[in-house]
């Protein structure tokens, strides 16, 4: 296979690993600091950092992104594991398309979901302590969720646009004109 057909067809090798790995890294993160906060710190808490625009207030979210829909559990516990399946599903379209990137920034989004999860599960309340002071208190966990989604779907908008100019590459010859036979 020529090293221009190696360029329009993906490789999957290694994906798998890059996903786990990162993933675990930021689960291990995730639980970490909210183990930290909870075991070192009073609920309400708050503690000033040296950087003037954050700092640690331990508070127990029983509800959802900046503890909206308070009390709705099995709400929270379906809507993690339906995102965790979406992953798992679709994980090789996204390692295709998008390479180790999107392979990394899925394992933020499923450890954040994993994280936030295991807090559910095991509390019955997610374990929150990053306070800008202008928005709700929010986690690691959360960090990954926000921006993994936020960057997944630049990166899908992004590809949908390279998708159109490859779609006219094709069009005038360029993947497809060259010969499959070429070594």
């Amino acid at each position: 296979m020529s090293s221009f057909q190696q360029k329009c067809q993906p490789d999957n090798q290694g994906y798998g690993l890059t996903f786990f790995f990162a993933a675990a890294i930021y689960l291990a993160l995730d639980q970490w600091t909210k183990y930290l906060v909870s075991t070192q710190m009073q609920i309400g808490q708050t503690i000033t950092l040296p950087v003037s625009f954050v700092q640690l207030t331990y508070v127990r979210n029983f509800g959802g992104a900046f503890g909206v829909l308070a009390d709705a559990q099995v709400v929270f516990v379906a809507s993690a594991l339906l995102a965790l399946g979406c992953i798992y599903w679709q994980f090789p379209a996204i390692c295709a398309h998008t390479g180790k990137w999107g392979c990394g920034i899925s394992a933020a989004i499923a450890a954040g979901a994993l994280g936030n999860l295991c807090d559910r599960l095991r509390l019955g309340y997610v374990v929150d302590m990053i306070d800008l002071k202008w928005w709700p208190v929010f986690n690691v966990a959360d960090i990954g969720i926000t921006v993994g989604i936020t960057l997944m779907v630049f990166w899908l908008s992004r590809m949908s646009l390279d998708s159109e100019d490859e779609q006219s590459d094709m069009q005038a010859g360029s993947c497809a004109s060259h010969d499959v036979g070429s070594e």
